[in-house]
């Protein structure tokens, strides 16, 4: 978890990776395990962006969250029941090509970034079109939103780093809480064999990796 906090990967890619091929642990309840210490860390680091006043893309807020659920709904009824190995697969092939990305990230010029995408309504239609593959994708491995719109608008519409890092902390943030709670009061289908395990402190062990992390990244 402390690893994967000082990414904008978040805790679940890495503890959805050790537990599935280290531990042997069944993917739906890594997924969960993912979603239950990213509600708490990312929303601690989400207040604390806001308490700090660290700079986000407010407009990229507002139009990926509500696609974003929507997603995570769809994911949740049509792609629950998808087996482990071919879950594993997708994880695999997912994160391969958003690495990719990654590496476009870091290597492309940083000279002409920008602070805000625009305002246009195709706009609109892309963010809102990713933030639903995103959610989808955090059905499935209790994270993805974050790191989908996270590379898409460093790539493509050049929002500095230390912009959308935040942004993509704060979309997280709502997206992984709707997640948790949709599974413990909705669908009744939490993996609750990790609240037994993980006590609450080591939760929040957990989450203080992100309240480290952001200002270190606000700072840079």
């Amino acid at each position: 978890s402390f690893v994967g906090g000082s990414t904008i990967m978040g805790g679940s890619v890495v503890s959805f990776t050790v537990m599935t091929v280290v531990l042997g642990v069944d993917p739906p309840v890594a997924r969960d395990f993912g979603l239950c210490i990213q509600s708490i860390s990312l929303t601690a680091a989400a207040g604390f962006i806001y308490l700090v006043g660290i700079p986000v893309e407010k407009r990229v807020i507002k139009i990926s969250v509500v696609p974003g659920a929507l997603g995570l709904i769809i994911g949740s009824a049509l792609l629950d029941d998808m087996p482990s190995k071919m879950r594993q697969v997708v994880f695999a092939s997912i994160w391969l090509g958003l690495a990719v990305g990654f590496m476009a990230v870091v290597i492309r010029i940083q000279s002409n970034s920008n602070k805000h995408v625009p305002t246009d309504r195709s706009t609109i239609y892309t963010l809102a079109t990713t933030s639903i593959v995103g959610g989808i994708i955090t059905a499935l491995y209790g994270n993805g939103i974050d790191v989908l719109l996270f590379t898409y608008i460093t790539l493509y519409y050049r929002v500095e780093e230390m912009v959308a890092v935040p942004t993509a902390v704060c979309i997280m943030a709502c997206n992984t809480v709707l997640g948790a709670l949709s599974r413990v009061l909705f669908l009744a289908a939490f993996s609750l064999i990790w609240f037994r395990i993980f006590s609450l402190p080591r939760l929040w062990c957990a989450s203080s990796r992100h309240w480290a992390f952001i200002p270190f990244t606000a700072t840079q």
